[in-house]
């Protein structure tokens, strides 16, 4: 699956302030919030 670079950059900007701090657990952080972040 693809992804826009903008949602990617959201994606990890969000993460990073809900204090996560590795790539593992942005992605794993991007999946579990995907539905709600597409809204």
């Amino acid at each position: 699956m693809k992804h826009k670079l903008s949602d990617i950059v959201v994606i990890t900007l969000f993460a990073m302030l809900g204090n996560v701090e590795y790539w593992e657990e942005i992605e794993e952080f991007g999946k579990l919030y995907l539905k709600a972040l597409k809204r």
